[in-house]
């Protein structure tokens, strides 16, 4: 138990809470508001902050504040819309309680872990679980992940906290809520920013080449996939997909699940066309959608 309260001791100084303002004009804005609340770790000792990429978003503001009460002015220095993360450094001159970011090859099934994150009033809250299983995942939202972490133990407070090993190693970044049975939570591995540190920091970006993206929310449905909504202003919204749209095929390709379709918008770039038919009303549609760039468009 004294081992137990000890690990909480030194991890949960290394927890932020994050507020964040965005000008209703971002496009974001019409997503996730303009007020956010999220949760973050320190990871390096001169103050960087890792917590999920849509908390800052468009950030105007962003104040990170300690589970003590300190506040700071934080700044965006780093969003990776492929993996889900987001750097953001304290603008401090100051050393800072930090945890080591490891890797999801490091954990397997059944593997004891807790989650912490910041709840409201500044407050800070931790569930523990074991890890129900690691296996590739794709979300709504044009995301996917080779290597994502089921959690049997709930999300404890706002996005962005930390999935923590029984050593006080952050070997995941909680990024939303499954709610299955013995897979309440969902993680995404931190191996990129651990492997590519440097890179990432110094130059705030991977270097690989771009990929083509739509702004579409989707949902596999009986191998079909159906379109639940496009994001206003996106290449999906100005190139006629709506809501309710069930895709039959991207080019020659049948679109049977989402994986699918994601990897085909992936194989081509931003500025590349692709033709698209989809099933609408009894009636089938064919579109021309010119692919665009996430991170320019939420710039």
């Amino acid at each position: 138990m004294n081992a137990v309260v000890s690990l909480l001791e030194r991890t949960v100084t290394a927890s932020v809470a994050l507020e964040v303002a965005t000008p209703e004009s971002h496009p974001s804005a019409a997503l996730l508001g303009t007020r956010r609340h999220g949760s973050g770790i320190i990871f390096d000792n001169l103050g960087l902050v890792v917590t999920a990429n849509y908390v800052t978003l468009g950030a105007r503001r962003i104040q990170v504040q300690s589970v003590d009460g300190r506040t700071w002015t934080g700044r965006a220095i780093l969003q990776d819309f492929r993996r889900g993360f987001a750097v953001v450094a304290i603008q401090e001159s100051a050393r800072f309680p930090a945890l080591p970011l490891g890797k999801v090859e490091t954990l397997k099934g059944g593997d004891p872990v807790f989650l912490l994150a910041a709840g409201p009033e500044n407050s800070r809250r931790v569930h523990d679980g074991v890890v129900s299983a690691i296996e590739p995942f794709d979300a709504y939202w044009e995301y996917h992940a080779d290597q994502a972490v089921f959690t049997t133990a709930p999300n404890p407070g706002f996005g962005g906290g930390a999935l923590i090993d029984r050593q006080g190693v952050v070997c995941g970044l909680v990024l939303l809520e499954v709610a299955e049975i013995g897979r309440f939570t969902l993680a995404v591995p931190l191996d990129d920013l651990a492997q590519h540190r440097e890179e990432l920091l110094q130059r705030q970006r991977r270097d690989q080449p771009p990929r083509g993206w739509l702004g579409l929310f989707c949902y596999s449905v009986s191998n079909h996939v159906v379109i639940g909504g496009v994001v206003p202003g996106s290449p999906a919204d100005t190139g006629g997909l709506k809501s309710g749209d069930v895709v039959l095929m991207v080019g020659d390709e049948r679109i049977h699940d989402r994986g699918s379709l994601y990897n085909l918008i992936w194989q081509h770039k931003p500025g590349e066309r692709i033709q698209m038919r989809v099933y609408r009303s009894n009636t089938i549609v064919s579109l021309t959608l010119e692919l665009g760039d996430a991170e320019a468009f939420f710039a």
